[in-house]
């Protein structure tokens, strides 16, 4: 398929990937459904990636991340729900809530978003009416105003850390893009957290597991032509410093 779509493919790197895992090849995502297919093709290791799970529900790319042993993970973003009411912010980090039912929509770690406003993370639902909450962001909005807003909802990733620890620990490879998301802007976006904690994770409850990182950089020259040209390039590995660990376990 790659082959077919672009008229280049310029691969740079592959005898640097080691030749046993478990590794984790890490890359930028340019290119929603091209960059996973792409690496998948061309390193010389097998990789399983973690994907969306609303991509992997999808009827046609599903099936392509089944074939792949694709591992899915439920991203909060997309199963966001319509907020009941409107809101507004008051005094001591205090939401107010009209014609809300914040009891029975809410949970304590749920993500409020307001378009024009910094997300608000739920540490306490009060009443039905009023909850507390800390800021994502640096500015506040004006008191009194009332909005519409989204729930996005906290998802327990734990059964899903757990299956790629073990993984790892029986010498799987895992591939993740740690910006979270396709662009198609020309710098990365700021890198999640998912990384580190497959990472430190698999190394902090199996003690004797080693892991190697590897970027993969993908540069397309024009994406959406047809017969373009793309560059993949695999860097030297690096392994991940026990210390790292321990400060994981310091921290978690």
């Amino acid at each position: 398929v790659l082959s077919v779509y672009f008229k280049e493919v310029q691969i740079i790197g592959t005898e640097k990937v080691p030749k046993e895992g478990p590794i984790i090849f890490v890359g930028n995502h340019a290119n929603q459904f091209i960059d996973p297919m792409a690496i998948v093709a061309y390193c010389p290791q097998h990789i399983s990636f973690m994907v969306a799970a609303s991509t992997h529900r999808q009827r046609m790319m599903g099936f392509f991340t089944r074939i792949m042993g694709a591992i899915p993970v439920e991203r909060p973003q997309d199963i966001a729900q319509e907020g009941q009411g409107t809101i507004e912010i008051a005094e001591d980090s205090k939401i107010i809530g009209h014609e809300t039912n914040f009891k029975k929509q809410l949970m304590e770690g749920d993500t409020l978003k307001v378009k024009g406003w910094p997300e608000y993370v739920v540490t306490e639902v009060t009443s039905e009416t009023e909850l507390k909450f800390k800021s994502k962001g640096v500015n506040s909005p004006e008191t009194g105003v009332k909005k519409e807003y989204k729930v996005i909802p906290k998802v327990d990733q734990s059964q899903v850390f757990a299956k790629v620890w073990e993984e790892l620990k029986n010498g799987k490879n895992l591939g993740i893009f740690p910006e979270g998301g396709s662009h198609d802007q020309t710098n990365l976006l700021p890198l999640k957290v998912g990384v580190a904690i497959c990472g430190l994770g698999a190394m902090s409850k199996y003690k004797d597991t080693k892991i190697k990182v590897v970027a993969c950089g993908l540069k397309y020259f024009n994406p959406s032509k047809f017969r373009s040209k793309m560059i993949l390039e695999f860097s030297t590995p690096f392994e991940v410093d026990s210390k790292l660990v321990e400060e994981y376990q310091e921290d978690k």
